[in-house]
């Protein structure tokens, strides 16, 4: 029965405008991480952060099941091993710095700083993937870290708090892991790869969960559950919606995580965001957006480019 109405929802789905079905899943996979994260901050309270994410790697195994039962005929092994363990570690350390400082920042602050993993990406692209950028692109990008500075406001002293870095660190690794999806996913199935991560990150966390361990609530247990499965369906709908909607037009909505994240913020937890966050976020976002429209105008231009070849080559 439920098989059956996810298809016909997919069916209606895929009968709407390529740019109109990404906006749907956008803004979907926009929630599902506002909803997560607020309920991160909430029982970050009272449970360590490493019991958090292990009972949540738990729930999203669980929830790839059906994803692995398809693959069940073909070959578990992977092809690079050590990437996939490379891949792995800086997931934890990403998800560990992140949800530390979604605990102890103001959750607009700490999502605002997370938007800074797409200039690690472009940085890391130029570092490992030899890409280049121009000048324009290389401002956006010093203007985006300059929002960052904002954000941190470090003061006379020039000192940022503890919670900002691992905002920043978990912002590093997570672009840096979105370079070696683009190494691995080449010759490895994607599916596997998330299964794979997901478990070696949960084995990473079982001596430190041992040792923090606070016996959680059904209620707190239920909240777990919500994030693993909030992260489940936000990754699944991300993936959808950049894929049936051009990338220019899709990263705009992303930016509804601070919306949501200043709506959570303010209701759960009395939090406003102050003035330097206001305005670090707008140059964030704004050098963000040009980066991301730059990016998709060079990708047309060599497309043309490529056909203009072909044709000739052809004649």
């Amino acid at each position: 029965m439920i098989r059956h109405a996810l298809q016909a929802f997919d069916q209606k789905i895929s009968a709407l405008p390529d740019d109109t079905q990404g906006a749907l899943f956008l803004l979907l996979a926009t929630l599902c991480f506002g909803i997560a994260t607020a309920l991160i901050k909430l029982i970050g309270q009272r449970l360590h952060v490493t019991q958090i994410i292990g009972i949540r790697q738990f729930v999203i195994i669980l929830a790839l099941t059906p994803a692995l039962f398809a693959l069940r005929h073909q070959s578990w092994r992977l092809n690079r091993p050590k990437l996939q363990i490379l891949r792995s570690s800086l997931a934890l350390i990403g998800i560990l710095a992140g949800f530390t400082s979604v605990i102890y920042l103001p959750l607009a602050m700490a999502t605002t700083i997370g938007f800074t993993r797409s200039f690690f990406v472009v940085l890391f692209a130029i570092l490992i993937l030899g890409e280049t950028i121009g000048l324009r692109r290389s401002l956006a990008m010093v203007t985006g870290f300059a929002g960052v500075l904002i954000v941190a406001n470090p003061g006379e002293n020039f000192s940022i708090s503890q919670e900002v870095l691992l905002g920043i660190l978990a912002a590093a690794a997570v672009a840096m892991n979105v370079i070696l999806i683009r190494i691995q996913s080449r010759n490895e199935i994607p599916a596997l790869m998330v299964t794979y991560q997901a478990l070696l990150v949960g084995l990473a966390l079982i001596i430190p969960m041992i040792y923090f361990w606070i016996p959680p609530t059904m209620e707190e247990l239920a909240m777990i559950g919500i994030i693993g499965l909030m992260s489940v369906i936000a990754q699944w709908a991300m993936v959808r919606g950049f894929k049936a909607g051009e990338a220019a037009a899709m990263a705009p909505l992303d930016y509804m995580r601070l919306v949501y994240a200043i709506l959570w913020g303010w209701v759960l937890f009395g939090e406003w965001p102050e003035l330097n966050v206001w305005l670090g976020a707008g140059l964030i976002f704004a050098s963000t957006l040009y980066i991301i429209h730059r990016d998709a105008k060079l990708n047309k231009q060599k497309l043309q480019d490529n056909k203009k070849s072909a044709s000739i080559s052809e004649g």
